[in-house]
């Protein structure tokens, strides 16, 4: 499906789309925790009370994430208090309170989702100094999908693992929507980019996002995927390895790693929380890099806001633009999820309510 993007909405203030006092907007709750396909329910409700700072936003689009997944099974490390509406980000028009700085009428703006109003919903809220204007030449679907996955993936590789130009970057799952972006601002960066994907669509959107070379690991096993990586660089293996699996691949991209290599791990998608064996960090001289982007956004908003920013300029130069696997109404976003799960998506699944 062709990413679309909603009309622009209303003027701030005053938004004539909101609804009256008494009215009700469509939206996700979660009530219990379990899993998302027992737990999510979808109807309407009052609209959120507006505190202090905050923005409320008529929502053009939320992206779908894994970590909506671990949210409602209650193992996410940002998890909300119960009840919540699902949905990390928003992007859309401002129709009441705290516009963020620049704002303009009729403007686009994006950033996270304040929780317990997510983006999951026809109105949501944001914190206006955690929300940025969308460039013009950026839509809101293009926005939404890349407002976690970019941030995370720049933090990952200029703030914690200070990618050099001219490096060797692995990523892993790079044909899903976090893998996608680790692929696109490496090269974006000047790294020589592998990835590693499972099979043919997967394969080939990876390579659309600029890698290098791709290896479908459900063709090549993990021996000989370390003797290609170490065959392409002479010997000397990955300068930077991006992993956002866990335990299925972890040992493996410890293996893919170089003398003073960096071993990012930025997710557990695989399930389980693997164990990294330290005797390959001690005699290779590697180090283990752990990224939790959410956490950037509560105690180094100084390095949230560089990484946005560079991640909206990429988006205004063209240098990155997210894969998106389809865009859904607000009531498709469970269906969605569920696609994401079931393990054979490409990019990133859109909700994009309609205004």
């Amino acid at each position: 499906m062709a990413p679309t993007d909603p009309a622009p909405g209303p003027a701030f203030p005053g938004g004539g789309n909101v609804p009256g006092d008494h009215g009700d907007h469509e939206r996700w709750v979660v009530r219990r925790h379990g899993s998302p396909a027992d737990v999510l329910e979808f109807g309407t409700g009052p609209l959120p009370s507006v505190p202090a700072g905050a923005a409320l936003i008529a929502v053009h689009a939320s992206a779908v994430n894994f970590a909506d997944a671990l949210a409602c099974e209650g193992t996410y490390q940002e998890t909300p208090a119960l009840p919540y509406t699902p949905g990390l980000e928003v992007c859309g028009h401002v129709v009441a309170g705290t516009p963020p700085p620049g704002y303009t009428p009729g403007a686009l703006v994006v950033g996270p989702a304040l929780a317990p109003s997510g983006g999951w919903a026809a109105y949501a809220l944001g914190v206006a100094d955690q929300l940025r204007v969308v460039p013009a030449n950026v839509g809101a679907v293009a926005a939404a999908a890349a407002q976690v996955t970019y941030p995370t993936a720049w933090v990952t590789l200029h703030h914690r693992a200070g990618l050099r130009a001219g490096e060797v970057v692995v990523v892993q799952a790079a044909g899903g929507g976090t893998g996608s972006a680790m692929v696109q601002v490496a090269a974006a960066a000047g790294a020589t980019v592998f990835a590693v994907a499972g099979g043919p669509d997967k394969v080939a959107a990876a390579a659309h996002s600029g890698a290098t070379e791709v290896f479908d690991h459900r063709e090549l096993g993990d021996d000989d995927l370390v003797a290609a990586i170490r065959e392409r660089t002479g010997g000397r293996g990955a300068d930077v390895v991006v992993d956002p699996v866990g335990a299925a691949t972890l040992a493996t991209s410890a293996r893919l790693c170089g003398f003073e290599g960096r071993l990012c791990v930025v997710g557990f998608a695989g399930g389980g929380t693997p164990q990294l064996a330290a005797n390959h960090l001690l005699v290779r001289n590697q180090t283990a890099i752990g990224v939790a982007w959410p956490a950037y956004l509560r105690t180094r908003p100084d390095v949230a806001a560089q990484a946005i920013d560079a991640v909206h300029g990429l988006l205004a130069s063209g240098a990155v633009s997210p894969l998106i696997a389809g865009v859904v109404p607000l009531s498709g976003a469970a269906g969605a999820l569920g696609e994401l799960l079931a393990g054979g998506t490409v990019g990133k699944w859109v909700v994009a309510p309609s205004q």
